[in-house]
């Protein structure tokens, strides 16, 4: 038996027919409901892959349910009551939705209708539907390590996509040819991971394996074991990995970024499209993988840096969503992309904000330093904010500096 069921009902005379009723309310304001559908399911959007005949669905989560029902006011004074009614669907935010199916909870009306029949009189009717408010979680309480989470998602990808091309890529007994087109798209994708990766190009390391690949690409294709391992070794390659003491994570990603919009992925119309289209890939993917890992492992000063590399990250995966032509690749930049987002919106509670700080007169840079942060050891990052060549003479009416 429904909770409706248990209530009093109200049995109304309408132009279609008999109405049966129960009563409920919507921020404070009565009216009777009949006839509710609760709709919902999950939030699924297919993408079209390009040059491919094939599909990914995407499942963004459960879809918020809404509840739809017809309305009816009783009564000499059914038009004033309308009014009322009409004025609280219209209000901005969440209200109480009593309703005798489901009971009590904070709702917003998404839509409305009404209706009238200049020969009816005494009653109005309508319908409008609501979709619940949820609850609003802390951001400060996380139950779950996002960092080490996105970290595990981030090795699993790498590894996933050495992995395929090993098991996809080989040239042995294929025509020169074939093997001078994948040669061909080894040098394209060299010269723009060397472009690219200004933080290490002086790296000694950096420049040697850069250079034995470039002068045995055609005996190092045999191997893609070897091969693939060697590409990914550039791609990810960090100073810190050789002892150098800057972090300079926030560059890699920029880096990463970078070659993941220079790299283009060939159609594969033939044997040799296909296999340079599996070194265009592969690299892809670990600049992706890269530049996940290395915004996660940077250190942002401001809420702002972090909104901006937000953006940054989402157009840049958006793109290279569309250039991939396998199921797999595409959820994995999905992926990617979701965990970088998700964490960098939790660390983002935690950080400062630029804000204006008033100067009443002429100042100097260390005076003003020390007065916003108590210390001098943000005086550079002051300096190369506010583009301040003077130190000792400050004529501006602000300057701009972290707030805390």
């Amino acid at each position: 038996m429904a909770f409706s069921d248990t209530l009093h009902k109200v049995t109304i005379q309408t132009s279609a027919g008999i109405v049966e009723c129960v009563g409920g309310s919507y921020a404070g304001v009565s009216f009777f409901v009949q006839e509710t559908t609760k709709s919902g399911g999950r939030n699924v959007v297919s993408t079209a892959l390009p040059s491919s005949d094939e599909h990914v669905n995407e499942d963004l989560g459960e879809r918020v349910p809404s509840y739809t029902f017809n309305w009816y006011l009783l009564g000499d004074d059914a038009e004033v009551q309308w009014q009322k009614l009409e004025a609280a669907f219209l209000k901005r935010g969440a209200f109480e939705l009593v309703h005798p199916e489901y009971g009590k909870f904070q709702a917003r009306c998404t839509n409305y209708s009404s209706g009238m029949r200049s020969n009816e009189s005494g009653y109005k009717s309508g319908s409008a539907t609501f979709v619940p408010e949820s609850d609003a979680k802390p951001s400060s309480f996380s139950t779950v390590d996002v960092h080490g989470v996105g970290m595990e998602m981030v090795n699993n990808s790498a590894a996933d996509s050495a992995s395929s091309f090993k098991s996809r890529f080989s040239v042995i007994g294929k025509a020169k040819s074939v093997v001078d087109r994948c040669v061909d798209a080894t040098v394209t994708v060299l010269d723009i991971i060397e472009g690219a990766r200004q933080s290490v190009r002086d790296v000694n390391a950096f420049v040697s394996k850069l250079s034995q690949i470039r002068d045995n690409i055609g005996l190092i294709l045999l191997t893609p074991s070897d091969f693939i391992d060697r590409i990914e070794s550039l791609v990810m390659m960090t100073k810190e990995t050789f002892d150098f003491s800057d972090e300079a994570f926030t560059d890699y990603v920029n880096e990463s970024l970078v070659m993941m919009d220079e790299i283009e992925i060939e159609e594969a119309v033939d044997v040799s499209s296909t296999l340079s289209s599996e070194i265009q890939r592969a690299s892809l993917m670990f600049a992706a993988v890269m530049a996940a890992r290395s915004a996660m492992n940077a250190t942002y000063e401001s809420a702002d840096e972090v909104h901006a590399m937000r953006e940054k990250i989402s157009t840049v995966f958006e793109n290279a969503m569309g250039k991939v032509t396998e199921q797999s690749d595409y959820m994995a930049l999905a992926n990617l992309a979701a965990v970088v987002d998700q964490y960098l919106r939790e660390i983002v509670a935690n950080l400062a904000v630029i804000v204006d700080y008033p100067l009443a007169t002429t100042r100097d840079a260390l005076s003003v330093c020390y007065d916003c942060y108590g210390s001098l050891d943000r005086f550079q990052d002051l300096l190369n904010r506010n583009s301040i060549f003077d130190p000792m003479t400050i004529t501006r009416e602000s300057v701009k500096v972290l707030s805390k």
